[in-house]
Order: C-alpha cells, then structure tokens, then sequence
C-alpha cells in the first residue's frame, strides 16, 4: 500500500514543527514521577516545557555504547546501564559529519543546522511523548520515528526544526528523533570491512539498532512498540526505505515513508563498492596510517584512533578529490535491485507513503545576493524529485 502527496500535505500528519521556544525546561531539577523513566540504558531524567505542559520531552537518550577508539567504524554495541540519573534535558551532540559544502554562514542560517555541536559519543534518541495525565488506564501511543537526512555526509537531531513539542501537544502520539553516524564514520567502506562480508553500512546499523531499542524501551515512554513507523529526508528517506527489504522478515516498524522517494529506486545515493574503499585507502595514507601498516587490519585499527576531526577537516579540505563516504549495496542492508526485489515480492509486507519534501532542492540552484530565484527553484525540484516520485509510488 503506498500513498502519496506533496510534502505540505505529509508534513502536518507527520513532520515535528518548529517551537525553539518550548525548549526551556520548567522545573526539571525537581522531577515528578512521570519524568523519570526507566530504559534498558537507565534510568532517564526528562523535562516539561513552559509552552506546553502537557508534553514531556527526553531528549539525548543513549541507545548504544560509544563508538569510540576499538568501536569506531564498527556496528553500534549495547551500552551499559548507568547507575546514575541520566539527564535527558538537553539537545545532544549530532555525530561527526561535514556541515556542508555550503559557505558556514549559509548553511547555519537553515533550519536543520544542529545546534549542539559535534561528537563522536553520538547514539541517541530523543522522545517527545504526551504528560501521564493525558493516558487513558493502560494505553500506549503510536510512535513516529522520524530519520535525518543530509545525504549521508552530515544530518543530526539537535535541530529546532525536528522539535516535537507542538505535534505532541495537539495528538496522541509519540515522536523520536535518532542520532547515527554519517560520513566516514557511518559508512567506512574500509576493504578490511569488507573482507569479513557482513554489512559495511554502518549508519544503517545504527538506525536499526535504535528501533531496537525503542521496541524494548518505547513502551515507558507511552508508545507502542507494535506500532511504531519509520520515516525521514533525503538520506533518511532513502534508510526508512530500504528497512522493508533488509528485514523482511522482521521489520519491527508497521510502516515506513519516504519523503524523498526517487532516491531509493534510482540508486543515486549509493557508491560502488570499489570507489568507496579506494576512498578509505586513500585518506587513510593522508592521515599517516598507510605508512608502516601493511595490512588492512593494521590500517582500519589505526584509522579508528585519529582523532575524528583529522578525518572530516582532511576531507572538507579536499574537495577536489570528491571523497564521498555513502552507502554500499551490500545485499543485507542496501540494495540496487530494488524493482526485482518489489516484483519477487523480497520485501516486508508493510504499509509505505511516498511523498517529495516541497523546496527540497533549492539549496542546490545557484543563487545571488538577491535569494533565489524560485521559478527556476521549483522547475529543478519538479524535474529531479517530484516528478520521479510520482513515478515512483504509481
């Protein structure tokens, strides 16, 4: 079953409004009840807000240990549970990635800049969930998880425009929001990796260990966990489409959307596997870790102890040599083959919309000190996603 619209019409069914406002938090250093919640990672500490009472929010839940030094480029690992109160009150870090290559001035101005800066101690979610009061005896909520996009080379959660509280306040649902890991070090793509022939997307990984989690963990916070959708943006629309047919078995999510369809049949956000490890190669012998280490073992181990902001200044700082660190068709988390798969039926059997986020590429037309010109604006977004994403869906 698909369903399809112009992104204004998904957008209020689905998207999390902008309220920078309903941020600050009223009252969180004395919490009730209701504010401490117990997950498999501990026991965590959220907030209300003064816009909106009736809204508790959690945000910067650890769903996964750190992937740092020895997990770095590696599947996300259950984190040990704190024994201490953990303070979701916050906007956490968004996961090492480039920014854009857009001017800093530029790209900071857009709504979906992360506002808290960059760090590898990353995976988290955040909830956005309705105040005990409004539960019925025994109810849990719907859950929609909504996925980042920023074509996998940056993208993070602590954006205002990603902010829940006003969704949440005006429906019975719950919102996540979830941190993974982009750019190299969401997809590595080492040939080291690719030796052991298990998935090399990492960031895949990521997201999947997330709504793992939150099967386990979502119900303390009111939600469903037999009902709970996936959905997102560009890279994230792209991730939320593929869940079907790598889990077709289990996909745990009851529905998923794709808010920048085309990208998923066309392929264009994959990268050869050959180009993609020549990459890691590469950047590893410019960092100093080539040098001296022999084998791939010897340079991934290296690899994963250079400080990360080595990693992504080297390649924002090279953009002539046109490093990119996108997904892989790996055959278990991404594929080419998407319309074989669809036709031989290799996909879960769930509900999926597909839609085309409105002014989606107008960051990509050139532009003068005047703004954009939005006729040509709009004839490049018809042409490159909307239309492909009608195609698509029928």
């Amino acid at each position: 079953m698909v369903f399809w619209g112009r992104a204004s019409t998904l957008l209020l069914a689905c998207v999390p409004l902008i309220n920078v406002a309903a941020l600050s938090v009223r009252d969180a250093s004395a919490p009730s009840d209701e504010l401490l919640v117990n997950t498999a990672s501990g026991k965590v500490q959220g907030f209300y807000n003064n816009t909106a009472h009736t809204v508790r929010a959690f945000l910067g839940v650890p769903f996964a240990a750190a992937p740092i030094g020895p997990l770095r480029f590696l599947p996300p690992q259950a984190r040990q549970s704190s024994s201490s109160v953990i303070k979701a009150t916050s906007w956490p870090p968004s996961c090492p990635g480039l920014l854009s290559g857009l001017p800093l001035a530029t790209f900071s101005s857009l709504p979906y800049f992360p506002i808290a800066g960059l760090n590898e101690d990353c995976l988290t979610v955040n909830v956005w969930t309705p105040s005990a009061s409004r539960f019925k005896k025994g109810q849990l909520l719907p859950v929609s998880i909504y996925i980042y996009g920023g074509s996998f080379d940056e993208g993070g959660t602590s954006v205002p425009a990603y902010e829940a509280t006003d969704l949440v306040a005006n429906q019975d649902i719950v919102v996540v929001t979830l941190n993974y890991r982009v750019t190299i070090f969401g997809n590595p793509n080492s040939p080291y990796l690719a030796s052991k022939g298990g998935p090399v997307n990492i960031g895949l990984l990521d997201q999947r260990f997330a709504i793992e989690w939150l099967q386990k963990n979502v119900a303390s916070f009111g939600g469903d966990p037999e009902r709970m959708i996936a959905f997102g943006q560009s890279a994230g629309s792209v991730s939320a489409g593929f869940m079907p047919f790598a889990y077709p078995k289990n996909p745990i999510v009851t529905g998923v959307g794709e808010l920048s369809a085309p990208t998923l049949i066309s392929g264009d956000a994959i990268v050869m596997p050959g180009i993609a490890q020549g990459n890691f190669t590469n950047i590893a012998s410019a960092v100093g870790c080539a040098p001296g280490n022999t084998t791939d073992k010897q340079i991934f181990e290296c690899m994963q102890n250079v400080p990360w902001k080595t990693l992504t200044d080297y390649i924002i700082g090279h953009p002539e040599k046109n490093y990119l660190f996108r997904i892989v068709a790996d055959g278990i988390t991404a594929f080419k083959d998407i319309p074989a798969r669809i036709a031989a039926g290799k996909l879960a059997k769930i509900p999926q919309f597909n839609g085309q986020l409105e002014n989606e590429g107008d960051s990509l037309v050139p532009s003068s000190p005047d703004g954009i010109d939005q006729a040509a604006a709009d004839a490049f977004g018809y042409a490159l996603l909307v239309c492909p994403a009608a195609r698509e869906a029928q």
